[in-house]
């Protein structure tokens, strides 16, 4: 069951509800986001969270920890939702998957529209990914950084003037600042 409540454009509210309803990820609707950092998390963070049995899961929980002490947004295009949902119900994730029940965090979802391609779009972007250039594109929109644990993400993002960071290596940024 899923469902899906718009407040006002470009961001809504999510709530992901998946088996059994034991993990949620919902955006932040009241919260002034204004004085909060944004950092755009691509959708293999939210899947690590999600899996007690991937080799990134304890960073990735070690990174939600740290983004939502209030100090920080957490966003990503909307595309995010697809992209977990196919993980969550791929055939093969009975066989290898171990829910981390325990998840739950605030999630402010971008619309992917024609306006942010126009704004962000460059031929550079053919050494990403298809839908990875869609969180690349939001993280230039919003002068965000983007974390991820894709490779070629990390490699090349920043030809396109964005700073995309790994996960241990954003973790190791807020733990400085703090």
């Amino acid at each position: 069951m899923q469902r899906f409540h718009t407040y006002s454009a470009p961001w809504r509210t999510v709530s992901l509800i998946v088996p059994r309803g034991r993990i949620r990820i919902m955006s932040d609707s009241n919260a002034d986001k204004n004085d909060r950092m944004k950092v755009v998390l691509d959708s293999n963070v939210f899947i690590a969270v999600l899996n007690a049995s991937d080799s990134r899961h304890g960073e990735a929980c070690e990174l939600i920890a740290n983004l939502t002490t209030g100090r920080y947004e957490i966003v990503a295009p909307v595309l995010y939702m697809w992209e977990t949902d196919a993980y969550l119900w791929h055939p093969d994730r009975p066989k290898t998957h171990s829910q981390n029940a325990g998840a739950t965090f605030r999630v402010t979802a971008y619309d992917v529209t024609s306006g942010l391609y126009a704004r962000t779009y460059s031929r550079a972007m053919t050494f990403i990914k298809g839908a990875d250039r869609v969180f690349v594109s939001l993280a230039k929109d919003l002068t965000a950084p983007l974390v991820t644990n894709d490779s070629q993400i990390l490699k090349h993002a920043s030809s396109l003037g964005v700073e995309a960071i790994s996960v241990s290596d954003f973790i190791a940024r807020v733990t400085n600042d703090a």
